[in-house]
């Protein structure tokens, strides 16, 4: 299985490098007036998701390496649970307690020890202290610390700190660290992970894996800080099934990638992935089938995503099924190169699945939906009730297979392009034919996209029949007063091809314009959680201090607080800044600072370490509010002003 693998991985790169370069080639001979009419505005995004390696070539191409990678690490880790695993068995973990460390009478001296001879069911307690040891866990018991940060196993760089051969196996209570992952297992079912700080282990944080016919199934990984690490938490399957995990309420930060769930000639199935907060890593949250695999009803929902270099990923590639997924109510920001991707290449299907309720902000590009390559599919997905606000492109549809999408409902503004609709980057350029069709738009309200409010290259639906989408440059008129537009809304550059026949607008008549109704958006920039903020600067602390203080802001000196609030219909007429539950504000802002959308208030109070919540609180012209909290602590002794 292993050169297998190996060997298909190589056939499909070169394959695909293959078809990139003669598709390149061509691109130089298309022509004139085609390059003329598209050139301006194509080549504008398609250059810049070539510099930000956004094409489904590379991201796949980028994939399929870690596959490789992985293929070749997991052939000794298999070898060493074929020797060890033992047979199935479940406890109920009500059996004897045994005692580490602390100075009880018989305790043991290391974690190994009381393993090696405890029974299934039994709980091993460790007491707080730093247990230079490399643990394999083949029994079913709890193992618990007294102290997550004063309860350390450190694996001293000689592989996996923790290595679990047996199901029904409970870690919780740790620091686990300085190993080449922190907890690893094989074929292991129903462990809970809980509680734990996994820190700088140079593969994976948690690395949880299924081989040849094994289950990784029913596993808990919930309230975890997994930080500088090689990766945050991988889980996949090779020739087996990964199903039914579910990964809930870490923080999982400042590592080479957040979550990925990866199949090879596998199954992983109904996974929920939910109210984590992911930041700061090479990836969010990437799950990608690969080879005859399927990735279908998993649940990615509630999660905060930022900051990272990519937001979601569902990718299905090589023969393999990526469908019935749901992506809801997370908050996906500043990610460099998308918030959402939904991508297939090759024999695969990426299709059903649901993007529903999610901020999509100051990312590269918003959603994306492509297929590449060959007989593939990206079909009936439905993007729904989503903001997408201030990317290079809002929502982007690629690829021939790509059709018979729904995108209603929308809020799609301040971005470059509000909608793209275009081929594949390299393969489109001569083939004519690798464009998205049929797909439909309508309800969606496009305000304030610089570039173009959508842009397609190729014949979609804009309207459902009877009400199209709100367009903010719409200079029609609406003579009959029925709120729809007498003229079409032509979407560039083929207008003719493209119409809004029932478009919503601020209409060239007397009828009053559209009512505001949606609400600012607020941030607070100033003060930063987890850090110590002194003036208008700050310093990130020690790792356990700024754990300690995740989610609040630790200020010394006046309180210097700074808010950006935009609106995207009218504009924000105030912002007003509160304290803790008092209903009069302490400082009302109705301009910006020099800096555009931003509005300050600097707190001067004398705190002795005091614990408060700030909150801001942005109107818009129609009265509509959006607000923003943070927890403070501040130590500040502040002298009257002399007369």
């Amino acid at each position: 299985m292993y050169k297998k693998g190996l060997f298909v991985f190589w056939v499909v790169t070169l394959f695909m490098l293959a078809s990139a370069t003669s598709a390149v080639d061509a691109w130089t001979e298309k022509e004139e007036h085609k390059a003329s009419i598209e050139k301006p505005l194509y080549n504008t995004v398609r250059n810049k998701l070539i510099n930000n390696h956004l094409s489904l070539f590379m991201i796949l191409q980028q994939k399929l390496l870690l596959m490789n990678k992985l293929l070749a690490s997991l052939k000794e880790r298999y070898d060493l649970y074929r020797d060890r695993k033992p047979e199935l068995t479940y406890a109920s973990h009500n059996g004897r307690t045994l005692y580490v460390g602390g100075s009880g009478p018989g305790n043991y001296t290391k974690i190994q020890d009381a393993i090696n001879d405890s029974r299934a069911g039994d709980t091993i307690f460790v007491y707080h202290g730093i247990y230079r040891e490399n643990l394999l866990i083949d029994k079913p018991i709890v193992l618990k610390g007294e102290n997550k940060e004063a309860t350390i196993i450190d694996g001293m760089q000689r592989g996996a700190v923790i290595n679990i051969l047996s199901d029904n196996v409970t870690v919780k209570c740790f620091t686990i660290r300085n190993g080449s992952r922190g907890i690893s297992s094989i074929n292991c079912s129903y462990l809970v992970i809980m509680d734990n700080m996994i820190i700088m282990n140079d593969d994976t944080g948690i690395d949880l894996r299924g081989l040849y016919s094994g289950k990784c199934n029913n596993n808990l990984i919930k309230n975890n800080l997994i930080t500088s690490n090689g990766y945050g938490i991988l889980l996949g399957a090779i020739s087996s099934e990964c199903n039914n995990n579910l990964i809930k309420n870490n923080l999982i930060t400042n590592n080479g990638g957040g979550i990925s769930l990866s199949s090879l000639s596998s199954r992983c199935n109904d996974n929920q992935i939910e109210c984590n907060l992911i930041t700061n890593n090479g990836d969010g949250i990437f799950l990608i089938n690969g080879i005859s695999s399927e990735g279908n009803n998993n649940q990615i929902k509630n999660n905060t995503i930022m900051n990272n270099g990519e937001g979601i990923s569902l990718i299905s590639a090589l023969s393999s099924r990526c469908n019935n997924n749901q992506i809801k109510n997370n908050t996906i920001m500043n990610n460099n190169n998308f918030g959402i991707d939904l991508g297939v290449a090759m024999f695969s299907e990426c299709n059903s699945n649901l993007i529903e309720n999610n901020m999509v902000i100051d990312d590269g590009i918003g959603i994306l939906l492509g297929s590449a390559y060959y007989f593939s599919e990206c079909n009936n997905n439905l993007i729904e009730n989503n903001t997408v606000m201030n990317n290079l492109l809002g929502i982007y549809l690629m690829g021939s297979e790509c059709s018979h999408n729904l995108v209603t409902n929308n809020s799609i503004m301040g971005n470059g392009y509000g909608v793209g609709i275009m081929g594949d980057g390299y393969l489109a350029a001569i083939m004519t034919n690798l464009y998205p069709i049929d797909n439909s738009f309508y309800l969606n309200r496009f305000i304030n996209n610089s570039l173009a409010n959508a842009l397609a290259l190729s014949k979609n639906n804009w309207d459902n029949g009877k009400v199209g989408n709100y367009w903010d440059d719409y200079d029609g008129y609406d003579k009959d007063g029925d709120g729809i537009g007498d003229i079409p809304y032509g979407i560039p550059p083929f207008e003719d091809l493209n119409k809004d026949r029932y478009p919503v607008g601020r209409f060239l008549t007397n009828v009053t314009p559209p009512v505001d109704t949606f609400s600012p958006v607020i941030k607070i920039i100033f003060p930063v959680e987890g850090c110590i903020n002194f003036g208008e600067h700050y310093w990130i602390p020690p790792y356990p201090i700024a754990k300690k203080y995740w989610g609040t802001a630790i200020v010394i000196g006046k309180v210097h607080v700074k808010v950006k609030a935009i609106d995207y219909e009218t504009s924000v007429k105030k912002v007003e800044f509160y304290v803790d539950n008092e209903t009069e504000p302490r400082e009302i802002e109705f301009k910006q600072s020099p800096e555009q959308y931003i509005y300050r208030w600097v707190w001067k109070e004398t705190m002795l370490w005091e614990d408060h919540t700030i909150k801001a609180v942005a109107y818009d012209e129609a009265g509509n509010k959006a607000s923003a909290t943070i927890h403070v602590k501040v130590f500040c002794i502040h002298l009257p002003e002399l007369p």
